[in-house]
């Protein structure tokens, strides 16, 4: 559902990586995503994040951040 270049990890200026994965068997009840500029400041202002609640958020300070307390996107 992605396509091969944001596969590889890195796409626009940013670094998405998965967080945490909590797996029932073969079936994965909660994760949490990040992208992460590939320099701060110059290739994005914002760090972006989603979990299983499928609210896309957004934070200034840092990914960690963002996971915990990232204020939704509009």
């Amino acid at each position: 559902m992605i396509d091969s270049i944001l596969a590889g990890g890195v796409k626009a200026g940013y670094t998405f990586a998965p967080g945490t994965c909590i797996t029932a068997g073969t079936l994965t009840v909660t994760f949490q995503y990040t992208a992460v500029p590939i320099a701060p400041g110059s290739t994005g202002v914002r760090y972006f994040c989603t979990d299983n609640s499928g609210i896309l958020k957004f934070s200034t300070v840092d990914g960690a951040t963002c996971l915990s307390s990232g204020a939704p996107t509009q």
